[in-house]
């Protein structure tokens, strides 16, 4: 029987953490959205440099949640089968083969679909950052169609990718935040995944719901054990709803991140903020104006000794280091 621990006493001070979809054309694949967001993709290494910049900048590490093919600077099929090595979803939605999309080229004529290049320029940051795992795919996990040996069959594609770069993948971002099969996250060596926060079971009018997003200032929550994996939820999402760029969107999001870090700090609580780096190419000056509004504040709580800003793996360890020795409640890095 699954068991689940509150994190109530394990934080000595609150936590911020960031974790991105690093997806290009993959999260967008599947649902006709490639082409509309085509001019993103292609701004995207800027943007990633330009944030890897203000990460180094401000001493901010992040979990980059790879989907795994983007570990590849080629591919091409095998006795004319793309990727014969993953088991495939029988979504009923989809009447092609899941990897039709899959161009079967290299990196220098599909820069959307591999990104060998942007992995290393990650790892080469100056400010230590984690690279964790999204699937090899963007799979809906979460979906009764998709099995236990197709999720595993992906992980296990997405581990021997990263070996490649001498890396151990320990933290998970479901896509589309559908969370399922964790007994396989699990059983992969998984120590740590982005969960969603509890949803209102009653349907709000558009309207209102709006107006409570507007009017709510950003979550905080308390990381979760359930058996052994760490459930780190996201609290808010950069940049605001639909890729609202106009200023005062902007403005609103900036100020629930700066409500929800003053609250993680005063109730030793975890703030986890998200996004896509591909959602900063719609409006790079505004946006990143944005994020360094939210990292300055930020390091006034760090530089106050009341917030530590800690990747998932990090923030996933520790938890487990102080539960299993409660005297020792410091998480600092």
């Amino acid at each position: 029987m699954e068991t689940a621990t509150r994190a109530d006493n394990l934080l000595d001070r609150g936590a911020f953490v960031l974790s991105l979809d690093f997806e290009l054309a993959w999260g967008s694949a599947h649902y006709g959205r490639v082409a509309e967001r085509e001019s993103w993709f292609q701004l995207t290494r800027a943007c990633i440099t330009r944030l890897l910049e203000l990460l180094d900048k401000f001493q901010i590490s992040a979990t980059w949640a790879t989907v795994g093919h983007l570990f590849l600077d080629k591919c091409q099929p095998v006795n004319g089968v793309i990727h014969p090595e993953i088991i495939r979803p029988t979504y009923s939605w989809l009447s092609d083969d899941w990897f039709a999309v899959d161009p079967c080229s290299h990196l220098e004529d599909a820069p959307i679909w591999y990104g060998r290049d942007i992995l290393q320029q990650i790892m080469s940051s100056k400010v230590s950052q984690e690279i964790g795992c999204h699937t090899f795919s963007h799979i809906q996990v979460g979906d009764p169609e998709c099995s236990r040996d197709c999720f595993a069959s992906e992980l296990l594609a997405c581990r021997l990718a990263a070996e490649e770069f001498g890396l151990e993948l320990k933290s998970f971002v479901f896509p589309l935040q559908m969370v399922g099969h964790l007994d396989v996250l699990k059983e992969h060596g998984y120590i740590a995944y982005r969960g969603n926060l509890l949803q209102d079971p009653v349907r709000k009018p558009r309207i209102m719901r709006w107006l409570v997003y507007c009017l709510s200032a950003g979550p905080t929550v308390l990381p979760e054990e359930h058996n052994g994996l760490w459930d780190l939820p996201m609290c808010l999402s950069y940049p605001p709803p639909r890729y609202w760029t106009s200023t005062p969107a902007v403005r609103l999001q900036v100020w629930k991140s700066k409500r929800a870090l003053r609250r993680a700090a005063e109730q030793r609580r975890l703030f986890h903020l998200c996004f896509h780096p591909f959602n900063l190419a719609a409006n790079p000056g505004r946006l990143f104006r944005g994020l360094e509004n939210i990292f300055t504040e930020f390091c006034r709580y760090r530089d106050s000794g009341l917030l530590d800003n800690l990747s998932m793996g990090q923030l996933a360890h520790a938890l487990q280091f102080t539960k299993e020795q409660p005297a020792s409640t410091d998480i600092s890095l």
